[in-house]
């Protein structure tokens, strides 16, 4: 998978923009919505938008050397942070549109969509959706979070049929190891 610090780049313009008037604008939401982004775009379209690897921090799954890019799209007045006066909280304002004419079509839509499903929660709320990834909770802090992992689910319950094949499995592999003689039967497991 390629690495495009431009993509990433648009990616935190949009979502900046997107967020502009949000009380709960900060860090820890845009490092939500690139990594929901990013890996949900993986598990839809095999590949992530932005490429970026990312590791778990303490503020959530993080893009690597993410904080690097918007110090630089700082430098280059991209973006600026400000202090929400009504919450105090520390947001990131994008300083221009997005060009979003350096992602595809299907990713702008997945990038809206991903955005949209953000718009109307809480904080606590956001967090949830990183929780729900399996390689985020295997991880450890400091740890890559692996993409193929966007795809592992949640654990649902089995049906009946299920189950009953399950026992009807076990059933006869033990009658098949139990009618073999013993030296054979080790061999059959």
């Amino acid at each position: 998978m390629e690495k495009s610090e431009k993509k990433l780049r648009e990616m935190i313009l949009y979502a900046a923009g997107e967020f502009r008037e949000s009380r709960d604008w900060n860090l820890t939401r845009l490092l939500r919505v690139l990594f929901h982004s990013d890996f949900r775009a993986y598990r839809l379209l095999g590949s992530s938008i932005s490429g970026s690897l990312y590791r778990k921090v303490d503020e959530g799954p993080a893009p690597e050397g993410v904080l690097s890019v918007i110090s630089s799209m700082e430098r280059e007045g991209l973006c600026a942070w400000a202090v929400d006066e009504s919450s105090s909280c520390r947001k990131l304002l994008a300083l221009r549109d997005p060009d979003l004419t350096v992602l595809s079509a299907t990713e702008t839509d997945l990038l809206k969509t991903v955005l949209e499903g953000h718009r109307d929660l809480g904080l606590d709320e956001v967090g949830d959706f990183s929780d729900g990834y399996y390689g985020w909770l295997a991880a450890y802090a400091g740890e890559d979070i692996p993409y193929g992992t966007a795809s592992v689910g949640r654990p649902r319950p089995l049906t009946s049929k299920e189950i009953a094949w399950a026992h009807e499995a076990i059933r006869e592999h033990l009658e098949r190891t139990t009618t073999l003689p013993p030296s054979r039967q080790k061999a059959a497991i």
